[in-house]
């Protein structure tokens, strides 16, 4: 990267506030050829969220999940599971307003669901997108080729998600979104621009190192990272950690969300999607070129950060 112009300034010190409630919520595809439910049943237990967002559960994980998990998740919710299209929701707390979003352009729908976590009401939207089918015989190559194809019809997916999205309420985004980083124009770009913020992305220095699916397709074993929480601005990440399994071919996505607190500007400021509070912010400008398919959003996400200050 070419470093052309730096500017630092300070933030104005705030005055200490009282520690922030917390809540965890998590994602998790169990796989719903899944054979090692004591395993699934576990990793849910280990992660421990207030509330957990499942994908293509199915009558055996559902039952085994109601059987081992109801005494820490009293308000359990299943629906479909007869392939790969089940979901379910787990939760420590009453969930309201449930909403089934029809599929359209992919091959599963979206479940909407309200919360109050932390003392205030949020909406969940548990997602599945349409998934990449590696092709027979073929390299890694062809892999990234066919993952191509099928984002533009995950882009379709989340963009006719987004709109049935609350309006209103503060909503968390999570599932499993099939699509990976090194794409141009993926999924969570399109959450981002929206001002989305990837829970895992601000806490792990480099989110792609974090793989959440692993699975063997010929000789090969492929990881990527598939699964993601995404957050509207009205939250803050504290913490966020894959936790691995044997119960499905997906890894279990976690995070430690907090409010922000609006009437103390320290608390959660989004620099570029790092939530931290810091005492000096350093811009770094590239004019390598490197960056001029997404230089709009570079832009409009440094006047945002300085807006900050």
């Amino acid at each position: 990267m070419a470093a052309a112009d730096v500017t630092a300034s300070r933030p104005a010190t705030q005055p200490a506030s009282q520690p922030a409630v917390t809540f965890k919520v998590a994602t998790f595809n169990v796989l719903y050829r899944n054979i090692n439910l004591k395993a699934m049943v576990e990793t849910i237990r280990q992660a421990d969220a207030d509330v957990v967002a499942l994908q293509e559960t199915n009558a055996g994980s559902a039952a085994a999940i109601r059987k081992h998990l109801a005494g820490l998740y009293p308000h359990i919710r299943f629906r479909g599971g007869r392939t790969a299209d089940g979901f379910g929701l787990l939760s420590k707390v009453p969930l309201n307003n449930l909403r089934w979003l029809p599929r359209k352009h992919g091959w599963f729908g979206t479940w909407l669901a309200e919360v109050k976590l932390g003392g205030k009401t949020l909406q969940l939207a548990n997602v599945h997108l349409y998934p990449t089918i590696p092709p027979r015989g073929k390299g890694l190559k062809e892999l990234i080729n066919q993952f191509a194809r099928t984002e533009r019809i995950r882009a379709r997916e989340i963009a006719y998600i987004h709109k049935h999205l609350s309006r209103t309420l503060p909503v968390i985004v999570l599932g499993d979104l099939n699509s990976v980083s090194f794409l141009k124009s993926h999924v969570p770009a399109f959450l981002a621009k929206r001002g989305f913020t990837d829970s895992l992305g601000v806490v792990k220095k480099n989110p792609v190192n974090h793989p959440t699916f692993h699975s063997k397709w010929g000789k090969n074993l492929w990881r990527f990272r598939l699964d993601y929480i995404f957050h509207s601005k009205h939250f803050r990440t504290v913490t966020g950690k894959v936790v691995g399994t044997r119960g499905s071919d997906h890894d279990l996505v976690v995070s430690k969300l907090t409010w922000k607190d609006p009437n103390n500007p320290a608390n959660g400021n989004n620099h570029f999607g790092l939530e931290v509070n810091a005492d000096d912010i350093v811009y770094v400008i590239d004019t390598s070129g490197s960056m001029i398919d997404i230089f709009d959003l570079v832009h409009r996400k440094l006047l945002d950060s300085i807006s900050l200050l």
